[in-house]
């Protein structure tokens, strides 16, 4: 017998239900429930397996990356590949015993003793990307959420035709862009500088159309009021639409601090030394250095998963349907609905309050004294319960306690 056939059964309310609501027919219906709820956990077991396969294929290449960041270079160069480290090392990241001056066998330069050069060396590159991405995030809201304003919420000549051509832009290829926007940085004198990151990145038409949308479902009566009790518009905006606005603006916060924090070809048109170079330009200027060297194939891992590390905690924070989670939710889910069967009572509908008597004439609901799955010959001769029926309540049977 099929598991879940069998933990069903167990539960007599289900049955008894289908066979007072279609009478003769119940059994059948029975059966037909039984099924459907087999088929659809089968269903979800196999969605279940996908969602495993899926995220095995995301997290191995990740893991791999964590695990060769931790390896010696000689353990780099073992054929087949170890599958975790034999003895973990932090030399990728910093060897204490690393003299520039003499070479030793197994001894690299870790990833924060490189780019000497440059002021803090390798936390330039994390300042430059987290300041930029801040910069970004903060200035693109705040401009895309007062634009959505004005454009949903206001009336003014032109405004269809406005809208239309930001909806318009969405169209253009950003590639377009590329020669046009270098040649109009070089004429302002912001290249190699945090104003050619900065500048052109904050307008983002999907910000503006996304929130307009959004906009549309705040009633119009809400704004009108603020302004009949004296309210200026950018206090109406700041105190009222922007805390109305703090769902969306988280989603547009995730969409656009990880696609800035993943930005590449801007950053390296724009960048002329590399002392402003973001993560991702860095880590293509440590790969292109360490080209045919196995030796740093465990540094450029560990400056991977430094990069890779926020885009995890604003996925992880933020996004809370994450693979094979919501789909064993869904599993337990089923099965708990199936177990709440026996202990809600189906007239008064509280849960936990189905009580068998201790007679085993069968079941009474403490609250409403409805006479669950009962055998009637078995409760008139109970001695704890009486029957009475309730002419005004249907179900009509019910039973309570006898005093004393």
């Amino acid at each position: 017998m099929h598991p879940l056939i069998d933990l069903v059964t167990n539960h007599r309310g289900i049955k008894k239900y289908c066979l007072e609501l279609a009478g003769d027919l119940g059994h059948d219906l029975y059966h037909e429930v039984i099924l459907y709820l087999c088929e659809k956990t089968e269903e979800q077991k196999n969605q279940l397996l996908n969602s495993s396969w899926y995220l095995f294929v995301m997290i191995a290449p990740y893991y791999w990356m964590i695990t060769s960041s931790f390896k010696s270079v000689k353990e780099l160069q073992e054929v087949p590949p170890t599958v975790y480290p034999k003895n973990w090392i932090s030399g990728n990241y910093y060897d204490k015993n690393f003299d520039p001056m003499q070479f030793k066998q197994d001894v690299i330069q870790g990833l924060f003793q490189r780019y000497p050069e440059i002021n803090f060396g390798f936390f330039r590159f994390m300042f430059n990307s987290i300041f930029v991405n801040v910069s970004i995030t903060i200035l693109t809201l705040f401009i895309g959420s007062l634009a959505a304003y004005v454009v949903a919420k206001h009336r003014f000549r032109g405004k269809r035709a406005i809208y239309l051509t930001i909806i318009g832009s969405m169209m253009i290829p950003w590639q377009v862009g590329l020669i046009p926007g270098f040649l109009l940085v070089d004429d302002f004198g912001w290249l190699n500088t945090y104003w050619a990151y900065i500048i052109p990145a904050l307008p983002k038409a999907f910000i503006v159309f996304f929130l307009v949308q959004y906009l549309s479902s705040i009633p119009d009566e809400l704004i009108e009021a603020a302004r009949i009790d004296g309210a200026r518009e950018f206090t109406i905006y700041w105190r009222i639409v922007l805390p109305l606005l703090k769902p969306a603006l988280v989603a547009m916060m995730i969409f656009t601090a990880i696609g800035e924090w993943n930005n590449f070809l801007w950053p390296l048109i724009i960048v002329q030394t590399q002392d402003m170079a973001n993560l991702p330009v860095a880590l293509a200027f440590l790969r292109n250095a360490g080209a045919g060297n196995i030796g740093s194939q465990g540094v450029i891992m560990a400056a991977s998963l430094i990069t890779s590390i926020p885009n995890c905690l604003l996925t992880l924070n933020f996004e809370e349907e994450t693979g094979w989670g919501g789909e064993y939710e869904i599993l337990r889910g089923n099965v708990t609905e199936l177990m709440d069967w026996e202990n809600r009572c189906r007239d008064c509908d509280e849960l936990n309050t189905m009580e068998y008597c201790e007679n085993d004439c069968g079941e009474i609901c403490s609250s409403c004294h409805y006479m669950g799955e009962a055998d009637l010959e078995i409760a008139k001769e109970c001695q704890t319960h009486k029957i009475y029926l309730d002419s005004e309540h249907v179900p009509n049977y019910r039973m309570e306690q006898i005093n004393g």
